[in-house]
Formats: C-alpha cells, sequence, structure tokens
C-alpha cells in the first residue's frame, strides 16, 4: 500500500528521520523513514540483519541482572559500597566485594552456570541496555 503525503504531512518530513507519526482514532504510533535507509542493503535493515546474528540474553542473565537493578539503589544508598561489585544469582544475592573477580570465582566455586548469574558494579547506571559479557566471551545487549 502506498499513500501520497499533503503539504502539510511533507513539510512535517522536512526533519531528520525517524518522523512518529500517531493515528488519533487508535493512538497506534508509527514511525516513517525514507525507503533507501529501510529496504535491503540500507542502513536500518543491515542493523535488523546485525542484530538477528546476535545471540538473545539468556533468561537467568536477565532476572539476575533485573535483581541487580532493583537492589541497586539501597547499594548505592551505602556510600562504603560506591564502585564495589555484586553478584546475583536469578533473584538471590551472592554477595558484595571490592572486585569483580572475587565474585565470579565465589559464583563459579558454588557451581552456578554461566547462564544463571550477573555481577554488577555499584554505581548510577544508564537505562539504556549495557553489555553483558559471558565466561566463555560472547556478548549480550
Amino acid at each position: 500500500m502506498r499513500m501520497i503525503l499533503t503539504d502539510e504531512q511533507r513539510k512535517e518530513m522536512a526533519g531528520p528521520p525517524p518522523i512518529r507519526a500517531i493515528d488519533p482514532k487508535t493512538k497506534q504510533e508509527y514511525i516513517l523513514v525514507p525507503i533507501d535507509l529501510y529496504e535491503p542493503g540500507g542502513p536500518l535493515a543491515e542493523r535488523s540483519a546485525a542484530k538477528e546474528l546476535l545471540p538473545e540474553v539468556p533468561p537467568g542473565i536477565q532476572r539476575s541482572k533485573e535483581a541487580f537493578l532493583r537492589d541497586l539503589p539501597e547499594l548505592m544508598a551505602n556510600p562504603n559500597l560506591d564502585r564495589w561489585w555484586a553478584g546475583y544469582h536469578l533473584d538471590q544475592r551472592v554477595g558484595i566485594a571490592r572486585t569483580k573477580t572475587e565474585l565470579v570465582l565465589e559464583i563459579e566455586r558454588r557451581g552456578i552456570p554461566p547462564e544463571d548469574w550477573y555481577v554488577g558494579i555499584i554505581r548510577e547506571h544508564e537505562p539504556e541496555p549495557e553489555e553483558i559479557e559471558s565466561l566463555d566471551g560472547r556478548q549480550f545487549d
């Protein structure tokens, strides 16, 4: 299906892509991009193809990271823990240590599988996804 833009819509599209459009009746939001960005070989298509090649974050790592982020405000409230590390296995905290290595060794000593734990630094975190590296060198978003 193709739509023909009105003069008013063309003016709205003059800004840099992507352009957000909202259907006032359904409140559904759409992203409009020039076709050369979207078509095969374009930057968006390449980015989508690359994303498909990346492995998904294992559910255990995701759950462990969520537990860390849940507890992070409480951990940050203690200034003595600034820049320390906290390790989690699923919903449970494994420990807090001065170095990441200490926690990883403790997690390994307990026999926790690599896909079921997360170690994060106690500091302010950005809301964007951060990169997660597994023991075998694989990286996850």
